[in-house]
């Protein structure tokens, strides 16, 4: 049984992405439909997956919203009291039926685990999993501090001290580059975005292995005995799991290696023959890069 399943629309394969790495990074199990290879049996998959799941993230965007996002709707209705939604896209106009449950807006999130709308997701999937009382959410108010502290609060008082002056460029990087209180004055004007553009620097790649779990759908065609089905299964296991393996985003990802193993055969008789079906793991040597912003100082 995965902790999370998410739903999302095809066209935000990207983002959705982003989402299950930074979940599987905060040590949940989570199942989504990439690399899905295709079969006859791939909607039953889907729906046992569905089932399975202790929570189930539905991603809201346009897309999935809109004429074309039937499924995702099919998915979030299926989902009943264990449905945690969210926007990835901002202005999203919610189908009727699912607009009595808050969404959380992860709409101008990229991807940093540490974003307080983030960790409100985290927390409220959390208590969803562990049957507890879903948390307050802190993002909107993180938010609104961040806006006063370095947007419209600081800079209506600073206006209303220095006045015009103020609001000359030449004036507030005088004032912030006062040897005073330095480096953290240059540094607060800095973040305030009264100076200076953020430094951006490359983390480099870092190890982030994940382990997955993967279905390998029944034999394309059957085989005399079942030792034979099996072989087959064994042998599709490697391109299966680098198809459940493969990275979403080649600038910040790279994959250097799999490691995959049946951990259970499901293997049938039919007039035909023998075909096979497989539950494996993979192990899915990922490394990870981030670009971190910081001001000087």
């Amino acid at each position: 049984m995965t902790d999370v399943f998410i739903s999302y629309k095809r066209e935000d394969e990207v983002r959705a992405g982003r989402l299950v790495r930074a979940l599987e990074g905060a040590g949940l199990s989570v199942w989504w439909d990439r690399g899905l290879p295709g079969g006859e049996d791939w909607r039953a998959n889907i729906e046992a997956a569905l089932d399975a799941a202790k929570v189930v993230v539905v991603c809201w965007t346009h897309a999935s919203a809109g004429p074309e996002g039937g499924f995702v709707r099919d998915e979030a209705a299926r989902a009943g009291g264990r449905l945690v939604p969210v926007f990835l896209e901002r202005g999203v106009r919610l189908p009727l039926g699912f607009g009595k449950l808050h969404a959380l807006e992860l709409w101008h999130w990229r991807g940093d685990p540490n974003d307080p709308y983030f960790q409100d997701l985290l927390a409220t999937v959390l208590a969803k999993r562990d049957g507890a009382p879903a948390p307050k959410p802190k993002g909107p108010a993180a938010r609104a501090m961040r806006k006063f502290l370095y947007g419209g609060g600081v800079a209506a008082v600073a206006s209303a001290l220095a006045g015009f002056a103020w609001s000359m460029p030449v004036v507030r990087a005088w004032v912030c580059t006062l040897p005073v209180a330095q480096p953290a004055l240059s540094g607060s004007c800095c973040r305030a975005g009264f100076t200076e553009t953020p430094l951006v620097r490359d983390a480099g790649f870092t190890p982030a292995p994940l382990r997955k779990i993967g279905y390998l759908r029944q034999s394309a065609r059957a085989f005399a005995t079942e030792a034979e089905a099996r072989g087959d299964a064994g042998s599709r296991l490697a391109a299966d799991a680098a198809l459940l393996c493969a990275v979403v985003d080649a600038e910040f990802e790279r994959l250097s290696g799999i490691e995959a193993a049946a951990t259970r055969y499901a293997c049938s008789e039919t007039p035909a023959g023998w075909t096979c079906a497989a539950d494996y793991r993979a192990t899915c040597a990922i490394e990870r890069r981030e670009l971190v912003q910081r001001c000087p100082g």
